[in-house]
């Protein structure tokens, strides 16, 4: 499931496809798939049907994008157990940007893939029981959260991002802040962006809470995963305004901010010395 960041960005991502589209249409770029791949899905080959839902889909090899066959070649090979293909229909339907968006019909082959161990797949279906109110699924965070537990053992990294979230808030009975933090860790140190910031605010909360984790942890551990990216940095001096801090707070943590970014530079160097050699 897509924030509204994302989502924004994937229509206009998909404003720019569907132009560059048109150009090709008109200028008579647009192949057909090959003769032998169409062939091979239409001998019942299901890793040929999921190729070519691939390539109606994306667009690729100049093949005109079309939602229509997309779906169609997808379902082929979903129908045949093939689970990426299960969950490349479900996401079509789910999105409704090329064919019409039909919840039951996602929830169903989400489900299928599900099944068959596709994390991508339970994340989803998890995130449909956490909103609720679609395909008439009643919210229910605990599914969600069984969901979430499931991809998260097989390493997904949105699964941590949003069981985390369900774990600091109070959705699931008590908040369980600590495991919630090292699901946020687990899932920044796999690169998901949401995480490094979802660490960033909760921070601020436990520096002032109850000191079960510190800024210097969190700007050493920032540092070393995120490889002296001074984004960071930048990022927290933007989103201390959002933050509940009086004048005197605000100079005390950015001060500690501060010193603890160069501590960790000095920390990061060392650490880099001892693990990549003639560096």
């Amino acid at each position: 499931m897509m924030n509204d960041a994302q989502h924004k960005t994937s229509k206009f991502l998909f404003s720019i496809a569907i132009a560059l589209m048109l150009a090709l249409i008109a200028t008579g770029a647009f192949a057909k798939p090959s003769a032998q791949l169409f062939a091979k899905a239409e001998q019942g080959d299901a890793q040929a049907q999921y190729e070519l839902g691939e390539m109606y889909y994306f667009g690729e090899k100049a093949t005109e994008v079309n939602g229509t066959q997309a779906a169609h070649w997808y379902l082929k090979a979903a129908e045949q157990g093939h689970a990426q293909a299960q969950y490349s229909l479900a996401v079509l339907y789910n999105d409704g940007e090329l064919v019409h968006a039909d919840m039951k019909k996602a929830l169903y082959w989400y489900g299928q893939a599900a099944q068959q161990g596709h994390s991508g797949a339970m994340t989803n279906i998890g995130s449909i029981f956490k909103i609720g109110q679609l395909a008439g699924v009643v919210e229910d965070v605990h599914r969600a959260a069984y969901w979430y537990e499931k991809a998260h053992a097989l390493n997904n990294p949105y699964a941590t991002y949003y069981l985390a979230a369900l774990k600091w808030s109070d959705r699931l009975g008590a908040s369980d802040k600590e495991t919630a933090w090292t699901l946020y860790e687990h899932a920044a140190a796999q690169g998901l962006e949401e995480a490094h910031y979802a660490l960033f605010i909760i921070t601020y909360e436990l520096f002032y809470a109850d000191g079960k984790k510190t800024a210097e942890d969190l700007f050493y551990w920032a540092q070393v995963n995120r490889h002296k990216n001074e984004d960071f940095i930048n990022l927290f001096s933007e989103q201390l305004d959002t933050l509940p801090l009086n004048a005197e707070q605000r100079q005390e943590i950015t001060a500690k901010a501060n010193a603890y970014y160069a501590q960790a530079d000095q920390r990061w160097q060392a650490l880099l010395k001892e693990t990549v050699p003639n560096k």
